[in-house]
């Protein structure tokens, strides 16, 4: 782990900000993939990080706004399954984020607690303020891919979805921002897919042929 000055710096005003606040809000929006942003210190009152992905309709400041408004109500006392009602911004619920997401996302508080493991709720606006990219942070990383069309991916965590409603609309975007390896997704011809093992080898389908590396 690396001691240079900058990183001294922001680790210095990470401290601060959780002295003086309770907490520190990192925002991520450098590169083409969705913006998102999470909290360091809110797991010292409720045992767990806050975080919220996409959702392109909020300004800057309101994302620092409502996460702000959050963290300071959980802090008051209102529990993690209590509705969140954000002035002029919604309301929003929190849910639960699977580890294969903390471990990508996360890495300031990682690198600040020198932790190998942060528990995280991920912000969820209600319907009206829903946008298409926002992720579902609640499953594991992705498994099995297959390419439909010139511009159309289906890709699952494990076992296909069951019903319509399962499913979700993902910019593939933030599939690959979220995990580097699923660009091998994107050099698919149209109706060919792909599945990988323990090892993240991936492995075309129905062939038992020599594994990808991710």
């Amino acid at each position: 782990m690396s001691d240079s000055p900058k990183r001294k710096m922001a680790l210095q005003l990470i401290g601060s900000n959780i002295a003086r606040h309770g907490h520190h809000v990192y925002v991520v929006s450098n590169g083409p993939i969705p913006r998102f942003a999470y909290t360091i210190g809110v797991r010292n009152s409720t045992g767990a990080e806050l975080v919220l992905g996409g959702s392109i309709i909020y300004h800057y400041d309101e994302v620092i706004q409502i996460i702000n408004d959050i963290a300071s109500k959980l802090r008051r006392g209102l529990t993690p399954a209590s509705k969140f009602e954000c002035d002029m911004k919604g309301a929003f619920t929190l849910g639960a984020v699977h580890p294969s997401w903390a471990s990508k996302l996360f890495l300031g508080a990682f690198d600040y607690f020198e932790t190998k493991e942060v528990a995280a709720l991920q912000i969820l606006p209600d319907q009206d303020h829903w946008t298409i990219d926002i992720p579902d942070m609640r499953g594991g990383r992705i498994t099995q891919v297959a390419r439909w069309e010139a511009d159309q991916w289906e890709a699952f965590a494990g076992s296909p979805p069951e019903t319509e409603d399962e499913a979700r609309v993902v910019p593939i975007g933030t599939l690959i921002g979220a995990d580097e390896s699923l660009s091998r997704m994107t050099r698919l011809s149209v109706g060919e897919g792909i599945w990988r093992d323990e090892e993240s080898n991936w492995q075309p389908w129905g062939s038992s042929g020599e594994a990808e590396k991710a």
